[in-house]
């Protein structure tokens, strides 16, 4: 995925309730939703009062260049970027990173009353409750006698 974060400097003079900036910050707020390719989207104005720090802040992600690109190039965004151009500078960096990973399974801890209570609490947490209820009679059986509890192979 790539990253796509934009720092605003407010021109000398320019402040945020200046009515150019507030009809900017809404043109900005309203592309996500309005263009497809955006995966993340996240705004906001500066918080601190650093002198080094930038005014306004967009945070957005892409799934690839391609998308950046067309995310770019979508009219919704130029309209945005010629509103921004009257009152503002910034500066952008792209950069790829990992998207977000599937929630990884861990094993029990000894710390919850022993091992197979944290079978039963994972079973409980994971496992559709008549595959459970299917293991939970069936221990001393044979696996086709766990598949065979409600009549159907999940």
């Amino acid at each position: 995925m790539i990253r796509h974060l934009v720092l605003f400097k407010l021109n000398e003079g320019v402040e945020r309730d200046d009515p150019r900036v507030v009809t900017g910050v809404e043109a900005f707020r309203s592309l996500d939703g309005a263009i497809p390719e955006i995966r993340f989207w996240e705004l906001g104005w500066n918080v601190s009062d650093r002198p080094i720090a930038h005014d306004f802040a967009i945070n957005s992600a892409f799934d690839d260049a391609d998308a950046l690109r067309r995310y770019v190039e979508h009219p919704d965004h130029q309209a945005g970027v010629a509103l921004w151009r009257e009152f503002a500078t910034w500066v952008i960096a792209d950069y790829e990173f990992r998207g977000p990973r599937p929630p990884t399974l861990r094993a029990p801890r000894r710390s919850d009353g022993g091992f197979f209570r944290g079978v039963r609490r994972f079973m409980r947490l994971f496992i559709p409750q008549h595959v459970v209820m299917g293991c939970l009679h069936t221990v001393d059986m044979s696996c086709d006698a766990m598949t065979a509890f409600d009549g159907r192979v999940d």
